[in-house]
């Protein structure tokens, strides 16, 4: 009421829109038997009451409870050895191969895979 008095008609004042948002879904209520189900399976009833699985991804049922299969852990794997310097003559040795230096500095040769030493 504005106690106000006009010659012309009144007219109804828009009142903005108001947008509905829908509410968000309710959280699925744990299965009966309280054990966690992988993902994409839920718990039901059959007509006897007993339960029963559903996959829901994959439309498989099935009267066994699907398990959680657990993730295999990561091996970390140690990063290469470093390659060894040249030996100091400057050859290539095979394989297995080093060059190791005696008391008194003359090299000698030692394969780690057949414990030979040759100088």
């Amino acid at each position: 009421k504005t106690n106000k008095t006009q010659w012309d008609m009144p007219t109804i004042t828009p009142t903005p829109a108001v947008k509905k948002v829908a509410p968000p879904p309710r959280p699925k209520p744990p299965n009966p038997t309280g054990t966690q189900l992988p993902p994409g399976w839920e718990e039901l009833k059959a007509e006897d009451g007993t339960p029963y699985y559903y996959n829901s991804k994959t439309n498989k049922t099935q009267w066994d409870m699907p398990t959680i299969t657990p993730t295999p852990a990561v091996k970390k794997v140690a990063p290469p050895p470093r390659p060894k310097p040249p030996n100091p003559t400057g050859t290539q040795l095979p394989p297995g191969w080093e060059e190791l230096k005696a008391e008194d500095g003359t090299p000698y040769y030692y394969n780690s895979k057949t414990n030979k030493t040759q100088w």
